[in-house]
């Protein structure tokens, strides 16, 4: 097996198995010790999980809200599980419950769009970020049994996003879907006119070797794309000394990533602006890191790497495989590993 077939694996969810055959095989491709440290991630990060799973649905018991932990497997590649609850109302009561646990909401929706999105959705998810970011669904239904034309048809979270009908038009949210479609594929709308995904923080074991991916060193300037927390563009400026930018469309986030460099004393080298990544500037840049959804990603390429000078370097990482539709093809993808957690690289060279 090589290194695409392990990427492949982990795209597939079978990352442990993957690494595993790999090291059955004989010398290969890939560094038998990074195949070992795709196993112990895996095995680390399922057994944080089941014990963060633990600790949570005891939370919500002693609250009297009844959960249904549904197993976390022996390996796991996300920091992620889920609880099922009875109902909607069960699942906005588990979520205020976590708040106090430092859990915030992805989903936040009023009026018509929150009966529309208990109606159609089938789970509320809340996250909490530390050196990683653990997700929970709060699930009340199963969307696998749903038909094909129901999950065509049904609103997501951009027509809840897009307009607020009130709650006694909450049946009109399909018809809002059609509409932002129409709009969307004619130009009138940009897609992810909201937000470019929720907040997911790079764990900060992989910060490092990521940043390897990229190569920086003291004379570029590292720009990453939807920086969170700024954890990325603090380690890039502390690590090698170069300038690094920071763009966050969420107030609070840029205002902590402010926080983060001030700790770090890196005043001087990072800079957070608080907008939209799509219209960042990247005429200094000569590193981006674009770590976001492969649709997003899909979208903004060409036009990233049209921005970047020749040498520049553009860095995405996901588990998730990259669209069909992503042009051009990364120049180098590899599995990136720490003790715990693992992502698929791509790098692109401008």
């Amino acid at each position: 097996m090589s290194m695409a077939q392990l990427i492949d694996a982990v795209h597939a969810g079978t990352a442990a198995e993957g690494a595993d055959r790999l090291l059955r095989s004989g010398p290969g491709e890939v560094d038998p010790e990074t195949l070992r440290r795709v196993g112990a991630a895996t095995a680390r990060i399922a057994g944080r999980m089941r014990d963060e799973q633990h600790r949570v649905a005891a939370v919500l018991r002693a609250a009297g809200i009844a959960v249904e932990p549904v197993a976390v497997p022996e390996v796991a590649q996300r920091h992620e599980f889920t609880l099922r609850v009875a109902d909607p109302a069960m699942a906005e009561a588990a979520a205020d419950a976590l708040a106090d646990d430092g859990f915030e909401r992805w989903e936040r929706f009023r009026r018509g769009a929150r009966r529309s999105f208990h109606r159609h959705s089938h789970r509320l998810t809340v996250a909490r970020t530390d050196d990683v970011t653990t997700v929970i669904g709060l699930a009340w239904d199963d969307a696998a049994r749903r038909s094909r034309w129901a999950r065509l048809v049904r609103p997501t979270r951009g027509d809840w996003d897009m307009v607020e009908l009130p709650s006694w038009a909450s049946w009109g949210y399909p018809a809002v879907r059609a509409a932002r479609l129409v709009m969307e594929r004619t130009g009138l709308r940009r897609r992810h006119e909201a937000t470019l995904g929720p907040f997911l923080s790079t764990p900060a074991s992989l910060l490092g070797p990521l940043l390897e991916v990229a190569d920086p060193g003291p004379d570029d300037v590292v720009v990453d794309l939807g920086c969170g927390d700024g954890r990325l563009v603090v380690a890039a400026a502390s690590a090698f000394g170069c300038q690094a930018v920071g763009v966050e469309s969420s107030e609070t986030l840029a205002r902590r990533a402010e926080s983060t460099a001030a700790a770090a004393g890196l005043g001087s080298l990072v800079e957070i602006v608080h907008g939209d990544a799509r219209e960042a500037d990247l005429t200094t840049a000569s590193v981006v890191f674009a770590f976001l959804p492969t649709d997003v990603l899909a979208e903004l390429l060409p036009g990233l790497l049209a921005s970047l000078p020749a040498g520049g370097r553009l860095v995405a990482h996901e588990q998730n495989r990259l669209l069909a539709t992503t042009r051009p093809l990364p120049d180098h993808s590899e599995v990136v590993v720490s003790a715990d957690a693992l992502t698929v690289a791509h790098r692109w060279n401008a």
